[in-house]
């Protein structure tokens, strides 16, 4: 009688290991993928290192294929699509050989009339919707707006203030009325470049050096710049371009044409107190 008991007792307690085994296999069981059997902890291991990888690949292919923008694009530009930029050395030093710095002559004229050739240009409706602006729309050409790039306006004004440095060539004669708005034009121009200049916030380095004849340091700007590739940008102005000076385009619905011969009669600065009306964008 002893022996059966004893037998018994060994029966369950080999029933009680083969239950435990039986529950930590039902416990652990997880997920079986390819073969392999996962539990809740490598599964959620997997997803993870999973979802690391997926960002990665499209951090990567979307630096590859994706346009590179400069600063935050906070605002439509269809030009952006020509803004490529490149690491420039400016030529800054105090003797520059450059054909925009030269005393006035026709040569100097037409290198500044070559920058700024390009300044007016015609923009679909479509483009001026996107950008939220309006403009004046071109004669004889349903849907299209004259416009500028604001690279070209500030060109402008460094060839006005250049201009201004050198009176009896370019403004010879004027009269009192006419110094005054030659003036006011400049003073616009100087606050529009003050304004250009602390807006793109040039990042660029500027440090000093000696020099062995002199007992002041001097500047040294040989350090690089990243900068708009010019020629791009010039490019797609001019497959854009309009001659807004053509006799007979641009016609004030009241006062008549704006340039009769084709050329500015004025120093480019008139005083009003009207308050500016946008021309309405109408559809393509």
């Amino acid at each position: 009688m002893t022996e059966y008991t004893k037998l018994a007792l060994d029966e369950e307690a080999e029933t009680g290991v083969d239950q435990f085994l039986r529950e930590s296999r039902v416990k652990t069981k997880g997920l079986r993928l390819f073969g392999w059997e996962f539990t809740n902890a490598r599964f959620l291991i997997l997803q993870l290192v999973l979802l690391v990888l997926y960002t990665v690949i499209f951090h990567v292919f979307s630096e590859k294929f994706a346009p590179r923008y400069h600063g935050a694009n906070l605002f439509y530009s269809p030009a952006r699509e020509a803004v490529k930029y490149e690491i420039t050395h400016f030529n800054a030093t105090l003797w520059i050989d450059s054909p925009y710095v030269q005393p006035p002559s026709p040569e100097t004229d037409k290198a500044w009339h070559d920058l700024v050739d390009n300044s007016n240009i015609v923009l679909p409706a479509s483009e001026m919707k996107k950008a939220n602006i309006t403009s004046i729309p071109v004669p004889n050409q349903p849907g299209m707006y004259f416009s500028e790039l604001g690279m070209f306006h500030e060109l402008h004004c460094l060839k006005r203030l250049r201009q201004y440095m050198y009176p009896e060539y370019y403004f010879p004669q004027l009269s009192q009325e006419e110094v005054r708005l030659n003036r006011m034009h400049n003073d616009h121009c100087i606050e529009v470049l003050r304004q250009g200049v602390m807006c793109r916030g040039d990042i660029s380095l500027v440090t000093i050096r000696w020099q062995a004849s002199q007992k002041l340091p001097v500047a040294d700007f040989s350090a690089p710049h990243e900068c708009v590739n010019f020629d791009s940008l010039n490019e797609w102005a001019r497959e854009r371009r309009i001659n807004a000076m053509e006799p007979g385009l641009l016609v004030h619905p009241t006062l008549g044409p704006s340039y009769p011969d084709g050329n500015n009669p004025t120093l480019g600065a008139a005083e009003s107190t009207e308050k500016f009306v946008p021309s309405p964008i109408e559809e393509d």
